[in-house]
C-alpha cells in the first residue's frame, strides 16, 4: 500500500509541476483527477473485500516474494558498489606504493 500511496505523490508532484511549467489552466485537470481518483477508490473499496477473500493468502505470498525480490536486488548494487569501492582503494594503494 505504501508504494502505491509514494506513487500516487511522485505523479501529482509531476502532474503539478508540468501544469505549472506550462502555465496551463488548473480547473479542469483537477476536477478530472479528483474524478478518477473518487471512481477508482469507490471501486476499490467494493471489489477489495472480495477479491481479498478470493486470493488473499496467494496476494500475500506474491507481495513478500516481490519485497524479498526488491531486497536482494539492493544489497546486490550495494554489494557491487562497495566491492567497486575496494577494487578503486586496492588500485590506488598500488599506485602510490610503486
Amino acid at each position: 500500500m505504501n508504494f502505491f500511496v509514494v506513487l500516487a505523490v511522485a505523479l501529482a508532484l509531476a502532474v503539478g509541476l508540468s501544469l505549472a511549467a506550462l502555465h496551463a489552466p488548473i480547473l479542469y485537470p483537477a476536477a478530472v483527477i479528483g474524478l478518477v481518483v473518487f471512481i477508482v477508490t469507490a471501486s476499490g473499496t467494493k471489489v477489495g473485500p472480495a477479491l481479498g477473500r478470493l486470493i488473499g493468502k496467494r496476494a500475500e505470498l506474491a507481495g513478500g516474494l516481490v519485497l524479498i525480490l526488491i531486497a536482494v536486488k539492493i544489497l546486490a548494487d550495494h554489494l557491487q558498489k562497495i566491492g567497486g569501492a575496494v577494487r578503486i582503494a586496492l588500485v590506488r594503494s598500488r599506485v602510490l606504493l610503486h
